[in-house]
């Protein structure tokens, strides 16, 4: 589990869900530990939740079923996405990676735009010649967003550059297949 990411109960719903919508998107994903889809289903978007900057508050519906029945889940994997106290979108069942990330699109792309663009200036700052600066800026990015593939194949490309290919490769090595930037 990332820092993205919270188990939520029926007691803490409202606050985290409802509360949290007003400062940031909330993708609540109701699940079951019965559940296949549900478990193929989560470690997308905890993957996901880094990259665009949402919250997961994830609903074990074995263990607050009554929420589950006052939300009307019918079945899981429910997942719902909140924005100012309200569901802006909702799906149920596992889908792609690249079907959930069509519809964070459309809603979340300025938080991926956030990380892009601290990339396009750590790197500026590097090709200013201030590379260790670059080098600093890009560990902190990284350690901030730990599982942001972008980050690690540019600050990689920055590592070798200073010829720190152990470094690099370690890096590298990190983006596991399946990434879309595994090739």
């Amino acid at each position: 589990m990332n820092s993205n990411t919270i188990d939520v109960t029926q007691a803490s719903y409202s606050q985290i869900v409802i509360e949290g919508s007003q400062q940031n998107f909330v993708v609540v994903d109701f699940w079951s530990p019965s559940c296949e889809p549900c478990r193929q289903l989560l470690p997308l978007l905890e993957k996901l939740s880094v990259e665009y900057g949402f919250l997961l508050a994830k609903v074990n519906t074995d263990e607050a079923p009554e929420l589950a029945q006052h939300l009307n889940v019918r079945s899981v994997p429910d997942v719902r996405i909140y924005k100012d106290r309200v569901v802006i979108e909702q799906f149920t069942g596992a889908l792609s990676e690249e079907e959930l990330r069509g519809i964070f699109n459309r809603f979340m792309a300025a938080a991926a735009s956030e990380i892009e663009q601290s990339i396009d200036a750590i790197l500026q700052l590097a090709a200013d010649g201030e590379k260790e600066q670059a080098r600093s800026a890009f560990s902190q990015l990284l350690e901030e967003n730990p599982d942001n593939s972008d980050i690690k194949l540019d600050y990689a490309k920055l590592l070798m550059e200073m010829g720190d290919q152990d470094q690099a490769y370690t890096l590298l090595s990190e983006i596991k297949q399946g990434d879309e930037l595994f090739p």
